[in-house]
Parts: C-alpha cells; structure tokens; sequence
C-alpha cells in the first residue's frame, strides 16, 4: 500500500517499521497487522480464509508468526475511496516492475 520503512537494530533484533498509505478508509472491513520473522512473509506465514478474508497466524509454520487485529473506529471508513483505492493498485499499471535482462 505505497508504503516505506526504517529500521534499526537494538541488542541484536532487527526493528523495521512500516508506513503505508491511509488504512482509516479500510476501517469497516477489519484491519490485521501481521508480524514475521522473514523480510517478506511468504504463502506459508499466514493462513486466510478466502471466503472470509480472515488472517491467522500459521500454526505450522517454523518461525515466527503472530496476527493482531487493529481495532479501528469504523466511523472513520470511507467505502467510496476505499475502493477507487483498491482498483486504482489492481490496475496492472500501478506497478511497473523492470524487465529482466
């Protein structure tokens, strides 16, 4: 979500934090913050349910996985620009990643 990060490192851990685009607008749908030990969570970090949309951590998975829910005011929600937002970055146009050589 046009996001960037920082990080730092303290008594041997590695911090990133993350910033990214508004998620108020997403505030009625229920928001996850999803915590890993890998630089990129891969397919087995996290399990969704795909009729829900509904994020766990993967029990199974070796390292670190743990899924907080962000408990936002969903007065704060704005449907309309959440999703003019979300086909705006389904566009395939949105991202245009270099081509390899």
């Amino acid at each position: 979500m046009n996001g960037n990060y920082g990080e730092f490192v303290e008594d041997g851990v590695l911090y990133r934090l993350l910033e990214c685009d508004t998620v108020a607008i997403f505030a009625d749908r229920g928001l996850y913050l999803g915590v890993c030990q890998d630089f990129i969570p891969g397919a087995d970090t996290f399990l969704m349910d795909q009729e829900t949309g509904e994020i766990a951590a993967n029990p199974d998975y070796p390292g670190l996985s743990v899924v907080f829910d962000l408990p936002l005011d969903p007065a704060l929600a704005d449907p309309v620009r959440a999703e003019e937002y979300l086909d705006a970055i389904c566009n395939p146009e949105f991202i245009t990643l270099p081509s390899l050589p």
